[in-house]
């Protein structure tokens, strides 16, 4: 059986079972609603694809259809901690009316799922959490 690892330990899985575990951080703490979050993602069907930057390719032609208003402002290829990564930053509308910005990282893990950051923040808001978002993501190392 695969030992499944999480902050607080880690416990026996049946073989054959994946991981599609969302790890979410919000801030401020203990409010309502949050002024910024910061997510992370796996997605095993990364191994479909021939690269990080095909996968990436795919991502964004799915958030360009899915995504209302779904706007491109950068992509980046960037390092973390030594790992080939590519750096997207978008806007869209979400359901509720409101825009957002959103800084996601994307790289590959050893078993080539795709893992992902995802910063967020309504767009107004976006400026003041820009920073500690992208340095909160750029602190990642790998075990």
């Amino acid at each position: 059986m695969p030992v499944y690892l999480m902050n607080e330990g880690d416990f026996d899985i049946p073989a054959g079972w994946q991981d599609k575990t969302v790890t979410a951080l919000v801030f401020p703490e203990y409010a309502a609603s949050s002024d910024a979050s910061l997510t992370v993602t796996r997605d095993p069907a990364a191994k479909q694809s021939p690269s990080l930057p095909a996968y990436v390719d795919k991502q964004l032609i799915d958030m360009a259809r899915t995504c209302s208003n779904f706007d491109l402002v950068r992509r980046e290829d960037v390092m973390l901690h030594g790992a080939q990564a590519q750096s997207i930053e978008y806007t869209w509308r979400r359901p509720d009316g409101k825009y957002v910005r959103q800084l996601q990282l994307v790289t590959l893990t050893s078993t080539r799922d795709a893992l992902m950051f995802t910063g967020t923040a309504l767009v107004d808001d976006y400026p003041r959490y820009q920073d500690v978002l992208k340095r909160a993501i750029l602190s990642f190392r790998f075990r």
